[in-house]
C-alpha cells in the first residue's frame, strides 16, 4: 500500500514539474515580442531625422536674388521684363519668397551689341561694377536662390561683386538658376561654388531666354522645386 501511494506522489511530482516548466517557456517568448515593440522608437527616430522636411532646404525664409536686363535680348527682340526676372516671379509665385533685384550702379544699355560689347570688356578687365542697391537683411533667410543670365559662356561680373560683398552667403541653402542663350547655365553654379565651396548648394535650373515666358516653362520650374524639396 505504501509503495503505491509513493508511486502516486512521484508522478503527481513529475506532472507539477513539466506543468511549471512551460509556463516559463512561454513566458520567455513573450518578453522578445515587448522588447521588439519598444525598440521600434530609435529606428522612427531615424527615419524622421533624415527625411526632406527636416533639411535646411524645406525651412526657413526664402530669399531670391536675381540679375536681369530688359530691353534687347538675344532670341526675343526689346522686351520690358528680363528673360531672367520672368523666372524669378515663377520662383515668388510657388515659394512666396521674398525679391531682391542686383541693381548695377550704371545701367547696362539697352542695345543688345552695346550689352554684348561692355560684358565682353568687363570680363576682360576683371571688373567688378558696382551695385547700386544694399541687402540689409540677409539673416533672416536659410535659402537663397541666385539667378542670372549667361554671358559669353559665363556669369555677368556684377555677380563676382555680389558673391564679394556678401561672404555670409556661405552659410546658406544656395539655389543656382538662370537664363542662356541656346547653351546652358552651367557657369551660374559653378561661380558660385568657386565662391563658397562649402555652402549646401542645391540642383539648379536653366531656361532658355526665348522660352521662358511659355507656360511649359513655368511647369518646369514648378517640377523643379519639388524635385529639389522646396515644394510639397
Amino acid at each position: 500500500m505504501k509503495k503505491i501511494w509513493l508511486i502516486a506522489l512521484i508522478v503527481f511530482g513529475l506532472i507539477t514539474f513539466v506543468s511549471c516548466s512551460d509556463d516559463e517557456d512561454d513566458n520567455k517568448t513573450k518578453i522578445p515580442d515587448t522588447e521588439t515593440t519598444t525598440g521600434a522608437t530609435p529606428a522612427t527616430e531615424t527615419d524622421t531625422a533624415t527625411t526632406p522636411e527636416d533639411t535646411a532646404a524645406t525651412k526657413g525664409k526664402i530669399l531670391i536674388v536675381y540679375f536681369s536686363c530688359a530691353g534687347e535680348n538675344y532670341g526675343v527682340g526689346v522686351i520690358e521684363k528680363g528673360n531672367t526676372l520672368v523666372m524669378a516671379e515663377y520662383i515668388e509665385q510657388f515659394t512666396q519668397g521674398d525679391m531682391f533685384e542686383i541693381v548695377p550702379q550704371t545701367p547696362y544699355p539697352d542695345s543688345y551689341q552695346e550689352k554684348l560689347n561692355l560684358a565682353t570688356q568687363e570680363k576682360n578687365n576683371n571688373s567688378r561694377p558696382a551695385i547700386k542697391n544694399t541687402l540689409t537683411n540677409l539673416d533672416d533667410y536659410s535659402v537663397v536662390f541666385i539667378g542670372c543670365p549667361v554671358w559669353w559662356s559665363d556669369t555677368p561680373m556684377i555677380m563676382r561683386t555680389f558673391y564679394e560683398t556678401y561672404p555670409q552667403l556661405a552659410t546658406k541653402t544656395l539655389v543656382p538658376f538662370g537664363t542662356h542663350g541656346a547653351s546652358s547655365i552651367t557657369p551660374i553654379p559653378r561661380v558660385i561654388k568657386e565662391y563658397f565651396p562649402d555652402a549646401v548648394i542645391l540642383e539648379s535650373l536653366g531656361l532658355q531666354g526665348s522660352q521662358v515666358r511659355d507656360e511649359a516653362s513655368k511647369d518646369k520650374v514648378k517640377s523643379w522645386l519639388g524635385k529639389i524639396g522646396i515644394l510639397d
